[in-house]
């Protein structure tokens, strides 16, 4: 048995926990981490606001947020106190290559694909349904938001959102701290952090 704190009390970790409790193998001891909550557990859980009880202890952390900026911020609360981020989880669903290389602090959800000789940064959520093509460069704390498609040979930096059901050509380049729309289709290389949304992709404003 291992120890797991999912890091968020919301939509994503009801959903991270309910991903690992019927399509995974792994029989973890699990607790919620918020660092505010007016809910004391989730799923009959406990919810904990105070990370420091857990320092040094057998608990491992896995971030279960949509925001790639508080992924990162509680990514460095976590390391601070010296909790160490989870092995890569993925489901029975899951469809990854046998090349794939995943970093730590990483969920793969149900019915999404990755495949053959991509690698993605730590802290990446894919959500279900989503694809991801052959030899993808994917930087830290990516999120791909429900059936999104990102095509092969793409290049991708750090704090990138993907929305539900956009898609990315192939052989692109995305900047960091980069925002893409629900639905929108990426034609061009992101050169420029921002929103991105439309058919073709324009950048909206910046983040």
């Amino acid at each position: 048995m291992q120890d797991l704190i999912i890091m968020g009390a919301g939509g994503l970790a009801a959903e991270t926990y309910e991903w690992i409790s019927d399509y995974t193998e792994y029989n973890f001891s699990i607790i919620f981490y918020a660092d505010f909550t007016t809910q004391e557990k989730l799923y009959d859980i406990p919810i904990v606001t105070d990370l420091s009880k857990f320092s040094d202890s057998n608990f491992k952390f896995l971030t279960a947020v949509g925001s790639p900026t508080i992924k990162d911020i509680f990514y460095n609360k976590a390391t601070i106190l010296n909790i160490q981020p989870c092995d890569p989880i993925y489901t029975t669903r899951s469809i990854i290559s046998k090349s794939v290389k995943l970093k730590p602090n990483t969920m793969v959800s149900p019915n999404a694909t990755v495949t053959a000789r991509t690698s993605i940064g730590h802290s990446a959520t894919i959500h279900y349904g989503c694809t991801i093509g052959h030899d993808c460069k994917i930087g830290d704390f990516f999120t791909a938001l429900p059936g999104s498609n990102i095509s092969g040979n793409v290049t991708i930096g750090n704090y990138v959102t993907v929305g539900a059901n956009a898609s990315i050509r192939e052989k692109l380049y995305i900047a960091d701290n980069v925002f893409i729309g629900m639905g929108s289709v990426v034609v061009k290389n992101i050169e420029e952090s921002g929103v991105y949304v439309g058919n073709p992709a324009k950048r909206i404003k910046g983040i």
